[in-house]
């Protein structure tokens, strides 16, 4: 067994809450040519004030490699979005089980990158890090590749001052059988929330009943993350199960709304399971968003009475004349024209789109995906107020309750800059910041 030290370079922590940095490394100039697995990593702490957790990902051979740190999103890259190792506060490193491994060089991942997190909630400019992992890796293969299957909430909304709120998410049977080939061994689970997290569950169903639990627990604590291994009886899930997580946060001491997010006062609910072999997986992601609206399984959305996901939905408002009837009778943010709300309020009422909790999904999906989502989300709003008091029910906002008014008054703000559609687009995607 040999091993190969992983750090960040030596980086100052910028004076904001929350940092992702990632650094990219070239495996085959670190280890050779060869074909090795990965069995084992330990975390090497330089600047525990500020390290809230590490991941390191698997890269595409097509990924270029840069020099040095940089700031990054949740992964380091599109190229690079394979969890291989996850650390987070409380553990002491990880194992892989005796018969599997991740597959490093020739025939595996050539290219790797770490991220680190950093929560600075005091935005101190004086601290550094160069936390990184020890990975032990070895030429003598085992008898399986394994992997890392992701599932979750990639987008949930969790209002203030509740003593319990559960987030849902369903990896169906449509999901499973698309992407699951074979015989899928689970050899560990591990849940993961932040500081909100009370409980969370990853329950298998079969045949449309309860199966078993991957993970159960009822008291859920962020700094004493609790592992589920399965090293002397694996659990083997097929094509066709459904996986259902469960997260149950408190909002209590809470005074604002809580996002879907990565802050550390940010919520996350996602369930990571280590399993073989790594080919029987198509896809290492069965994540849904908004009210349990799968990414992988059109049907949920369909389910839900909206016939097309959210980020294709500009497109449906567009072939079906919808998104010009709009323009044709709706102002953009005020005023409410009269025929404008005589136009909404039966499409309120009929069309499963626009009503709800999915149609709030679909609004913060729509707003920053393109100009004419923009659009139509300004149109939206001129009657915004009119509409719901005749359909009794009060509309709840992206983010508060003066989104709107705020919206409309940036948009009078920036108006006289705009001297072109390049320069509106960048203002368009300005109006994404005010609202998450």
């Amino acid at each position: 067994v040999q091993n190969l030290t992983v750090l960040l370079d030596n980086t100052s922590v910028p004076a904001q809450v929350t940092t992702y940095i990632c650094q990219y490394i070239d495996l085959v100039r670190e280890i050779g040519s060869g074909d090795f697995h990965l069995i084992a990593a330990e975390p090497i702490i330089d600047n525990a004030n500020v390290l809230h957790h590490m991941i390191l990902f698997g890269c595409d051979d097509s990924q270029n490699i840069t020099q040095g740190p940089f700031e990054c999103g949740m992964t380091a890259s599109q190229s690079c979005q394979d969890f291989l190792i996850a650390w987070t506060v409380g553990l002491a490193g990880d194992c892989s089980h005796p018969m599997t491994g991740i597959r490093l060089g020739q025939t595996g991942y050539k290219k790797i990158a770490i991220q680190l997190h950093w929560n600075n909630p005091f935005m101190k400019s004086d601290w550094t890090d160069s936390s990184g992992l020890r990975i032990y890796y070895t030429p003598n293969l085992r008898t399986y590749d394994a992997g890392i299957w992701i599932t979750g909430s990639n987008y949930f909304v969790l209002p203030p001052k509740l003593p319990s709120v559960t987030v849902t998410s369903t990896c169906t049977k449509g999901c499973t059988r698309n992407f699951v080939t074979g015989p899928v061994n689970i050899t560990k689970a591990i849940n993961h929330m932040h500081y909100a997290g009370k409980q969370m569950s990853i329950e298998v169903l079969r045949d449309g009943s309860h199966y078993l639990y991957l993970t159960n627990e009822p008291i859920f604590v962020y700094d004493s993350p609790q592992v589920y291994l399965y090293t002397d009886e694996v659990i083997t899930l097929q094509a066709g199960d459904e996986l259902i997580t469960r997260c149950t946060f408190t909002t209590a001491n809470r005074n604002t709304t809580t996002f879907q997010g990565q802050a550390t006062l940010d919520e996350m609910c996602y369930g990571f399971l280590t399993y073989y072999p790594a080919q029987n997986l198509k896809k290492r992601f069965c994540l849904t968003e908004g009210p349990d609206v799968s990414l992988c399984d059109t049907q949920t959305a369909q389910d839900h009475g909206c016939p097309i996901l959210s980020y294709k939905f500009v497109d449906l408002l567009n072939a079906s004349g919808l998104s010009q009837q709009l323009e044709d009778k709706c102002m953009l943010f005020s005023p409410c024209k009269e025929e404008c709300k005589e136009f909404l309020v039966p499409l309120m009422q009929s069309n499963k789109c626009f009503q709800g909790e999915l149609f709030e999904y679909i609004k913060g999906r729509i707003l920053i995906s393109s100009y004419d989502g923009w659009q139509i989300m300004a149109r939206l709003s001129s009657c915004e107020k009119e509409v719901y008091a005749l359909l009794s029910y009060q509309s709840i906002p992206i983010s508060s309750t003066d989104t709107t008014a705020r919206m409309a008054s940036r948009v009078t703000q920036l108006t006289s800059a705009v001297n072109n559609s390049a320069s509106f687009f960048i203002i368009v995607y300005s109006f994404a910041f005010i609202f998450f």
